[in-house]
């Protein structure tokens, strides 16, 4: 019992120490995903504030542009449509970057050239191209691009107007048609202008969804994460608990061991010592009688050499058995070692029950008995000592019970003798 008990705590700790890995390992995986989750969300806002600064240079060279063309067509000044040229090749710059983005695979080099021909910061030009690439298929990003490729397609008007308008001024149009060319422009520059805003606004919501997503799902891993800590804790708080118990058990398994003889599961001498003196104390405030017997077998040592000790052994059991069964409830049975044994007859009326007890354990040893095919007849000699009336000192009082037993064996054996004091 007591390894099995050993090897159930063996296995119930080395089940709390995977457990307290698993807390362990999970709430690393938990942490390493909302780190993951809050980089993401970091990278995101990177993104989405590059595109957003892009947009404004985007929007300021567009206006550029239509500036420099309107200033044109009411000057007709050729150094005003090199200020429109040089203005709107931002926006075709980023025209280019899109286009080589949308590619399979993307051009990485013309993106990145077209990005920096649209005037983008540097730092910029890559978190620019990741970030399409990675979030091109998102729903506002992909609602972005969209109205990125419909702003183009109002660049290429806008620059078809620019040439229409160089015409017209350089041959010398009336003043209607240039007049119906600039309403043309301005019209185009006001799709312009809601385009423009319909992006930043785009990519912004992006942003908060992304944000607020984040925020759910960290909200919602972490309660999770306590959800399951909270289960887990208190599955290792329950083993925990069994092996305390169990360890308790064990203990106190080791200590019954420790008293108990192990072959025939009687008391030890020890265990006997200890229950002498508590009743010695008991009988002596309640005055009250004990009688202590040693007791010692009769022709044993034949049996052990004629049949072997496998049979020696079966017969202590058997006498014990019978020792057990021809003793009351409240009385101690032990073995002292070898063939011999001890009982505390606990508080008998007198003499006579003491006597009565013990010749009824005589009787019983006595028969004969056949043990793994062998009969065998042994019988067993008992000295017996009486509290308080031989003594009431306990070490006094055994040296008076093996008296006792010295007279019972030189009297002629299998009997008892009570210990006569000179």
């Amino acid at each position: 019992m007591k390894n099995r008990l050993r090897e159930h705590l063996t296995r119930s700790d080395d089940l709390t120490i995977s457990r307290v890995r698993i807390i362990i390992g999970l709430f690393i995986t938990i942490l390493l995903f909302v780190s993951a989750i809050n980089y993401s969300a970091m990278l995101v806002g990177d993104g989405v504030r590059a595109y957003i600064r892009g947009e404004g240079i985007w929007a300021k060279a567009q206006k550029e542009a239509v500036l420099a063309l309107l200033q044109y067509s009411h000057s007709g000044d050729a150094k005003k449509f090199v200020a429109f040229e040089k203005a709107i090749a931002v926006n075709l710059g980023d025209r280019q970057a899109r286009i080589a983005l949308s590619q399979s695979p993307p051009d990485m080099e013309k993106a990145r050239a077209g990005m920096a021909q649209g005037k983008n910061a540097p730092q910029d030009i890559e978190i620019l191209t990741q970030f399409f690439l990675y979030f091109e298929h998102f729903p506002y990003m992909a609602q972005a691009i969209e109205i990125w490729e419909e702003g183009d397609g109002k660049i290429l008007q806008l620059i078809t107007l620019a040439n229409a308008l160089k015409s017209a001024q350089e041959s010398g149009a009336s003043n209607g048609r240039i007049s119906a060319l600039r309403l043309q422009i301005r019209d185009l520059n006001t799709e312009l202008d809601d385009l423009e805003y319909r992006f930043s606004e785009t990519l912004s919501e992006g942003a908060r969804w992304i944000k607020q997503m984040t925020i759910t799902i960290g909200v919602s891993v972490l309660l999770l994460a306590i959800i399951i800590g909270t289960y887990i804790s208190y599955q290792i708080l329950q083993k925990i608990s069994k092996s305390i118990a169990l360890q308790k058990i064990m203990e106190e398994e080791i200590r019954r061991q420790a008293r108990l003889d192990p072959l025939t599961g009687l008391g030890n001498r020890s265990y006997f010592t200890n229950r002498c003196l508590e009743h010695f104390e008991l009988a002596r405030r309640e005055k009250k009688l004990l009688a202590l017997c040693y007791l010692d077998l009769d022709r044993f040592k034949p049996v052990n050499d004629n049949h072997g000790h496998a049979t020696g052994d079966k017969l202590l059991q058997q006498v014990s058995a019978i020792l057990k069964r021809c003793s009351r409830k409240t009385d101690v049975v032990v073995r002292l070692g070898g063939d011999e044994f001890g009982i505390l007859i606990v508080y008998p009326e007198d003499r006579a029950a003491v006597e009565m007890i013990t010749q009824r354990i005589i009787d019983e040893v006595q028969k004969p008995t056949t043990i793994m095919g062998q009969q065998v007849q042994i019988g067993i000699s008992i000295g017996i000592a009486m509290f308080p009336d031989h003594s009431t000192n306990l070490d006094n009082l055994m040296h008076c019970a093996d008296a006792g037993l010295y007279e019972a064996k030189k009297s002629g054996r299998n009997q008892f003798k009570f210990y006569q004091m000179h």
